[in-house]
């Protein structure tokens, strides 16, 4: 790239529409992905700043000339930035037409959204990717020519509607807040209206680079993440699928933005980069996210991969993804269970498996192949302590091994034989300090497998049967031995389940009998008996001795595909 085509300055917002006029985001982009935390943060900046007349330095803006479109400029970077500032000066616009302040409304329009050239209609001034753009042609791109003075403007609804792509929605979300904020703040305060607008037009500040003939956008995306922006794993990927597209161009040639297009509007694009990794780690081999789009890359340009297949492959598992994360359509009632255990403990290890699993249809028994993952990295993490990161390469073999036909068996074999042994996993369940979230997990199944309703304990949280530290112990009545309890603080024996709503009375409460007592009315298997006596070292140990019993049940080899085959209510009787 020849440095003597560049150029950089500082312009502010009403220059860049004066020079450039009509902006394309080019198809590699992503599509509209701000939110509330940025939206407000950007109204409460121009607030403020414009009350003090300061200067706001927006960010950067990277132009390039089209060669698509004559005259236009591409926004290779800074077009999150540029669509939040048109929707909020559409608002403005919309505003003044509302208190019939029908001249500026126009001026408005005609100097920041619209433009129209010698003799011709106005066009919009911003046009967005093919997704996005049928919106903002019919809520920012308004041609006030063909409307009335004193006929309603007609606003995007405040509902946003269903079963639209997400960016629409956040486009639509952008609208409603930056209405909100201009009904509340300015309301029909004309003084703070054209502060503000004048503001927007001279003090809000873009450092603009553009690039004249010869600049590759493709390569320049690239080389923006290379140094440093916050470019995804899907951003540079889409760049580069597209970028591969636009050079087939036989009629024939698969519609591959069409296909990438439809993977979006399955999987929402915040979870791409996790779904790619683990898409790759499920059909090839382990691989670290930084290093996935050079090998993705690599993968294509080697003929190792041909680009068609594996687009349409990832469309077609985007669907399973979605559904194993929890953003889709819930398994059967007992594997999803299963699988929000996994979710809940934070296991995203078993990701590869599960695409694998759910990829080859009904030759796989999915609520068996969940269960076994399950059990695994129960008994191997959450039991033993073993960390799962080491997992990965094993889980992309198996997983490979698992989609060219073997047995769901032989999973379970090579899983059995990588678990630690009995021994270290029932010390560790009874030893082990435990934290809150997964003692909650582990005692909501043990009291689904005893018989609880699943909608009993859906609002119930763990918490400590006695507090840990000796002081607070010191303080309690209703216990004994406190350095006895002190020792078994963080161990299973020492949680129990209560509903959200009494915690705080719980964890306030000193005296260790009463606390037994609310236990003891949550009606649960394991916790009926808790109401006899005060606390104590033996207590906890009888409850740690049933609750040992009760996961093997669950958790053991012996026990897969019998889930709860060895609990039993009577065990504390």
């Amino acid at each position: 790239m020849n440095k003597n085509t560049i150029t950089v300055q500082v312009m502010s917002f009403q220059e860049l529409v004066n020079k450039y006029r009509h902006f394309h985001v080019p198809h590699f982009q992503r599509a509209y992905s701000w939110n509330k935390e940025q939206w407000s943060q950007l109204w409460v900046d121009l607030i403020d700043e414009a009350a003090d007349g300061q200067e706001h330095f927006i960010g950067n803006i990277v132009l390039c000339k089209s060669d698509s479109h004559s005259g236009w400029v591409e926004i290779v970077d800074g077009q999150q930035r540029v669509t939040t500032m048109s929707i909020l000066i559409a608002v403005l616009r919309n505003h003044l037409w509302d208190l019939n302040r029908f001249t500026d409304s126009h001026s408005l329009n005609e100097t920041f959204l619209m433009y129209a050239g010698f003799g011709s209609a106005p066009k919009g001034r911003l046009h967005l990717s093919k997704q996005d753009q049928n919106w903002f042609s019919e809520f920012i791109h308004c041609n006030l020519r063909d409307i009335d003075n004193g006929d309603d403007f007609a606003h995007p609804k405040k509902s946003v509607p269903k079963g639209i792509p997400q960016s629409n929605r956040k486009l639509w979300m952008a609208y409603n807040f930056f209405r909100d904020c201009v009904v509340k703040e300015i309301g029909d305060d004309l003084q703070k209206m054209n502060t503000l607008m004048n503001y927007l037009a001279d003090r809000v500040l873009f450092t603009a680079t553009h690039l004249e003939d010869g600049a590759d956008a493709y390569d320049l995306f690239e080389c923006l993440n290379d140094r440093g922006l916050p470019l995804s794993v899907s951003d540079l990927f889409k760049n580069f699928l597209l970028s591969q597209a636009s050079k087939n161009t036989a009629e024939n040639a698969p519609d591959l933005e069409g296909a990438w297009n439809g993977m979006v509007d399955i999987l929402d694009e915040k979870y791409l980069g996790d779904f790619f990794r683990y898409h790759w780690l499920s059909t090839r081999a382990k691989i670290q996210k930084k290093q996935l789009y050079r090998e993705m890359r690599k993968a294509v340009t080697q003929n190792q991969l041909e680009l068609e297949p594996y687009v349409m492959e990832l469309k077609s598992e985007a669907v399973n993804f979605k559904d194993i994360i929890g953003e889709g359509m819930p398994a059967e009632a007992a594997t999803e269970s299963v699988l929000q255990e996994l979710r809940d403990l934070g296991y995203k290890v078993v990701n590869s498996l599960l695409l694998a699993g759910w990829a080859q249809g009904n030759r796989v028994d999915r609520h068996k192949l969940t269960l076994t993952l399950d059990t695994f990295l129960v008994r191997y993490a959450t039991f033993a302590g073993q960390v799962t990161n080491i997992l990965e390469p094993r889980f992309s073999q198996l997983s490979i091994r698992l989609r060219d036909g073997s047995p769901l068996s032989d999973l379970v074999k090579d899983l059995e034989d990588l678990s630690p042994s009995d021994e270290q996993v029932w010390l560790g369940f009874r030893e082990s300090n435990f934290n809150a979230k997964s003692a909650g997990v582990i005692l909501r199944r043990i009291e689904r497998e005893l018989g609880a309703a699943p909608s009993d304990l859906e609002n119930l949280v763990a918490v400590k049967i006695v507090p840990g530290k000796p002081s607070e112990l010191g303080e309690m009545t209703g216990v004994s031995d406190c350095e006895g309890l002190a020792s078994r603080d963080g161990r299973i024996s020492n949680y129990a389940l209560l509903p959200k709503s009494l915690k705080k009375e719980f964890e306030l409460c000193n005296r260790g009998d009463q606390r037994l007592q609310m236990l003891a009315k949550t009606a649960l298997p394991t916790q009926s008996s808790l109401n006899t006596g005060s606390v104590s070292p033996s207590l906890l140990d009888e409850r740690r001795d049933a609750l040992t019993e009760h996961a093997k049940g669950i958790w053991s080899w012996a026990a897969l595909g019998e889930p709860g085959a060895h609990a039993t209510a009577n065990s504390y009787a």
